[in-house]
């Protein structure tokens, strides 16, 4: 509140002074020409000309100032969404992977059965069967 409040009389202040600028400016040029009071004239426009420089470099200032705050503004918003965006993208992912890694355990857990059913089979005959090289290849390519 306080720091819009001290911007709003910044911004006054420029107008201010820019519109003092251009009529300091115009009346000191029409009252340098009248005899008399030329000087004064002469010296309102001496001080209104550098006044109004000044307060054009302050309005292109607090006008790109506030261009790039609504343009700051804009970016964060779309920070915003894209970080909802990311949030559920995320937990799709993890449900995916909680998934994947579900089938791959209950995979391994039937390989691991048949590795113990042909387990009776290899020590009894001494003898590799084609069954049991091939459930030992499988499960070499889950890892």
């Amino acid at each position: 509140m306080i720091l819009w409040l001290l911007n709003s009389w910044i911004s006054y202040i420029v107008h201010a002074v820019l519109i003092a600028g251009i009529v300091g400016t115009f009346f000191g040029s029409i009252v340098a020409k009248i005899p008399g009071i030329g000087n004064y004239g002469t010296i309102v426009k001496t001080i209104a000309m550098p006044l109004f420089v000044i307060a054009v470099f302050a309005e292109g200032y607090l006008f790109a100032s506030t261009s790039w705050i609504e343009e700051a503004k804009k970016f964060e918003e779309k920070v915003k969404i894209a970080e909802k965006q990311s949030q559920e993208t995320n937990v799709k992912l993890g449900q995916a992977l909680a998934d994947k890694n579900n089938s791959v355990k209950q995979q391994q857990i039937v390989i691991q059965e048949k590795i113990k059913e042909v387990e009776v089979k290899v020590n009894a005959e001494c003898k590799i069967a084609p069954d049991v090289i091939k459930i030992l290849n499988d499960a070499a390519k889950l890892k």
